[in-house]
């Protein structure tokens, strides 16, 4: 089920109306008035996963997210559309993504529904956090990985997740810390939250100092 609004939020008072707009809504897309966004009429009940890092999770998403765009007014297609028809497209089985996206996921869970699509399994990561900061991107002003010397930063993302990579692994090769990564790599480790602490700095020495003082706490 789909309606198309002139943008905005779907005022609240539309939908005591879907039995009425579901007999009357465009049947092609040429059908669409010109300006117009297409949403998805979304159900009032609870949909969620078993989310292999967080945990469960599950939402209504008629009460809590509401009927949700998936072709903007400008004639592009939304994310929640577009990730599930590409995963989909190439055959994607497992998802494994920052927590920031957790929310998005039972919407895409429903297109997947009715669109009779398979739904893969999901994990979200806890993102990397600065105080006051937010997660670390370029939207935040972080920095950008040194890609002359990615070995810190690697080394980082492994601690971050739990990992507890020892600072040796600082004087390996890139091919050293794989081999490491993959014989001592836990999904049982990474913390089930949805953030956590960043490191101060990407350096060899703020990281060696950063793994002296040990894992930093999970919030």
């Amino acid at each position: 089920m789909y309606l198309f609004t002139p943008g905005g939020r779907t005022p609240g008072t539309v939908r005591p109306l879907r039995a009425h707009l579901s007999r009357h809504l465009p049947q092609r897309p040429s059908q669409i008035p010109d300006g117009c966004a297409i949403r998805v009429l979304t159900p009032d009940r609870r949909l969620g996963l078993k989310d292999e890092i967080q945990g469960p999770y599950a939402h209504n998403l008629a009460r809590e997210t509401g009927d949700f765009i998936i072709r903007r007014r400008d004639g592009l297609t939304s994310y929640q559309l577009a990730v599930v028809l590409d995963d989909a497209a190439q055959g994607v089985t497992q998802v494994m993504r920052g927590s920031d996206l957790l929310s998005s996921t039972p919407r895409q869970i429903l297109l997947q529904g009715y669109l009779g699509l398979p739904t893969p399994d999901y994990g979200h990561l806890p993102v990397a956090v600065r105080p006051g900061r937010g997660k670390l991107s370029k939207q935040t002003g972080a920095s950008a990985l040194p890609q002359d010397d990615p070995l810190p930063a690697l080394v980082a993302a492994l601690s971050v997740l739990g990992q507890r990579p020892p600072p040796e692994l600082l004087e390996a090769t890139i091919d050293e810390l794989w081999a490491w990564a993959l014989v001592h790599w836990r999904t049982r480790a990474i913390p089930r939250t949805p953030t956590v602490p960043a490191p101060p700095a990407l350096d060899r020495r703020s990281i060696r100092d950063w793994l002296s003082r040990g894992l930093p706490q999970e919030r």
